[in-house]
């Protein structure tokens, strides 16, 4: 749910392409940093087509059945355990816009770590805004 809530306005049901588009880049820039901006956005619009079953929407289960699909793909084995952590990973990642999750307290690099001992990415930062520079604002 805490990925839906990054997209979809209070109370909605249903999210349209450009959120859903908004969040995949999110996700792309994370798992996949060196993708161009054409690899990404022909990943997003194919992704669409397959998540949103060809409607004009995704709901929340769709959306989590797509986060589920990303985990399979990327997680390096197939526990539950090790799905939920690197989708809690991911969701830090995305939400706090490229700054490191726990920094305070140190416990940023060490979860970030994490994720890439899953095989998951090489760096866990997003770009703080599109076309801007790509890494850790550190």
């Amino acid at each position: 749910h805490r990925f839906w809530r990054l997209v979809a306005p209070a109370g909605a049901t249903r999210i349209g392409f450009e959120d859903y588009k908004r969040l995949i880049e999110a996700v792309l820039r994370v798992v996949a940093p060196d993708m161009t901006a054409a690899e990404a956005n022909a990943t997003i619009v194919s992704d669409w087509r397959t998540d949103s079953g060809g409607q004009d929407y995704i709901d929340a289960p769709g959306l989590h059945n797509a986060l589920f699909e990303l985990a399979d793909t990327w997680c390096a084995g197939i526990e539950w355990k090790e799905y939920a952590e690197f989708l809690s990973l991911l969701y830090d990642a995305v939400a706090t816009k490229g700054k490191a999750v726990g920094k305070e307290d140190g416990r940023g690099a060490v979860r970030h770590d994490r994720l890439r001992v899953l095989g998951a990415i090489e760096s866990p930062f997003i770009a703080p805004e599109e076309g801007g520079a790509s890494g850790s604002d550190a």
